[in-house]
C-alpha cells in the first residue's frame, strides 16, 4: 500500500530568454514550522490570558486581606479568619500557578527553531 503525503511546494515562474522558467521547492518543513508556531502562539495566549485574569483574584484577595491586617484594630477571633482568608487565597494562587507553569512546561512546538538561529 502507497502511503499519501501532502507535499506543499512554493512554484516561482519567470521570464528567461527563451520562454518561461518555472522552479518548485519544497516548502512542507516550513508548513510545519509555521502550523508549530501557531500551537505555540495558542499556548502563550492561554498563559497571558491566565496571568492577566486569574492570578489576578487571589493575589487581589491577598493584597486587600494585609491592607485589612494593616489598618484594622481586630480581635484574635477577626484576625485568624483574616489569616484563614489568607492561606486560602494563598492556596488558590499556588494552584494556578502550577497551572501556568504546566502549560509552558509542555515542549513550545518550535523549539527546534531556537536551536538552528
Amino acid at each position: 500500500m502507497i502511503e499519501k503525503r501532502q507535499t506543499w511546494l512554493r512554484i516561482t515562474a519567470y521570464q528567461t530568454e527563451k520562454g518561461l522558467g518555472i522552479y518548485a521547492s519544497n516548502i512542507n518543513e516550513q508548513k510545519e514550522q509555521e502550523k508549530q508556531l501557531q500551537v505555540q502562539n495558542k499556548q502563550l495566549m492561554e498563559i497571558a490570558w491566565t496571568q492577566s485574569h486569574e492570578l489576578r483574584a487571589p493575589l487581589a484577595n491577598i493584597m486587600g486581606l494585609l491592607h485589612l491586617l494593616k489598618i484594622d484594630q481586630v480581635n484574635a477571633e477577626i484576625q485568624r479568619l483574616y489569616l484563614e482568608k489568607l492561606d486560602e487565597a494563598a492556596q488558590d494562587l499556588d494552584k494556578i500557578i502550577h497551572q501556568v507553569v504546566a502549560k509552558s512546561a509542555v515542549p513550545f512546538a518550535g523549539q527546534h527553531l531556537r536551536k538552528r538561529l
